[in-house]
C-alpha cells in the first residue's frame, strides 16, 4: 500500500516538475522573443508592415490623382498651344 502511495506521490511530483519547468521554458522563451508567441508576434509585425504599406500606396496614389486632376487642363492648354506652333504653316 505504501508502494503504490509513494509512487503515486512520485508520479504527481513529476508532473508538477514538468509542468514548472514548461512553464519556464515559455516565459524564457517570451522573453528572448523566441518560442510560442514569437509566430503570433512575427505574424503581427507582417500585419503591421502590410498595413503600412497599404497607407504609403495609398497616399501616394491620393496624391498623384490629385496632381493629374488639377494640372490636367494646364498642361491640356499647353499641348495644344505648342502643338498649333509646331504645325504652323510658317515658322
Amino acid at each position: 500500500m505504501q508502494i503504490a502511495r509513494i509512487r503515486e506521490l512520485r508520479a504527481q511530483l513529476s508532473r508538477l516538475a514538468l509542468a514548472r519547468f514548461s512553464l519556464c521554458a515559455n516565459v524564457m522563451a517570451y522573453a528572448l522573443g523566441r518560442g510560442v508567441n514569437a509566430s503570433w508576434r512575427r505574424a503581427r509585425q507582417r500585419g503591421a508592415v502590410s498595413v503600412e504599406y497599404v497607407v504609403l500606396l495609398g497616399t501616394c496614389g491620393l496624391v498623384i490623382s490629385l496632381a493629374i486632376v488639377s494640372l490636367g487642363p494646364a498642361i491640356a492648354a499647353a499641348y495644344q498651344q505648342n502643338r498649333q506652333i509646331v504645325i504652323a504653316p510658317v515658322p
